[in-house]
């Protein structure tokens, strides 16, 4: 069990938005939870090696929502891992949905790294993955374009020509710059 701990609490460490604080999700975990990588069951040996910097976002479900999920099988909770390409893709669609200047703008998902990302008045840090995969209907309000021009004079944002700006109910542990 410790091996498993200390390569999630290294996940949880780095990501920049996770459910619970640290110490308290990880003694919740039974000694034996089921982790999910990308919404698909893994072995502990399946995220053995993966760079937590490549992780987006960590999730650790146990109690009663666990059951509820898994029956039986979440007694132990459960961990679930997302990773940077899915969160890419995850936000990358909702937003294309939502607007079609953003889907213009940033045609691809990996094709935003000259965008600067604004949520509800604080410029995201560039691992802010975590943060857009957790909006979604249930709290999102508005996304708005602007230009290279509004970023530098109403942002001081220099080095990225394309701002989204995001209203969005309060997305849980978001860290700006």
């Amino acid at each position: 069990m410790k091996p498993i701990l200390l390569i999630i609490g290294s996940f949880l460490f780095l990501s920049d938005s996770y459910s619970q604080k640290l110490s308290e999700a990880l003694q919740k975990l039974g000694s034996n939870p089921l982790i999910f990588l990308d919404s698909q069951e893994v072995e502990f040996n399946d995220i053995r090696d993966y760079d937590p910097f490549d992780i987006a976002h960590v999730e650790i479900i146990v109690g009663k929502k666990a059951l509820k999920l898994l029956g039986e099988r979440g007694k132990d909770g459960l961990v679930n891992i997302t990773t940077v390409k899915k969160a890419k893709m995850s936000y990358w669609k909702y937003f294309s949905s939502k607007s079609s200047d953003y889907k213009n703008l940033v045609p691809d998902p990996l094709g935003d790294t000259t965008v600067q990302y604004i949520l509800n008045g604080e410029l995201l840090p560039n691992r802010h993955d975590g943060a857009l995969y957790q909006i979604a209907n249930k709290n999102f309000r508005k996304l708005k374009m602007i230009g290279k021009d509004e970023l530098i004079n109403k942002y001081q944002v220099t080095g990225r020509d394309i701002g989204v700006v995001i209203k969005a109910k309060k997305v849980k542990n978001v860290k700006a710059d």
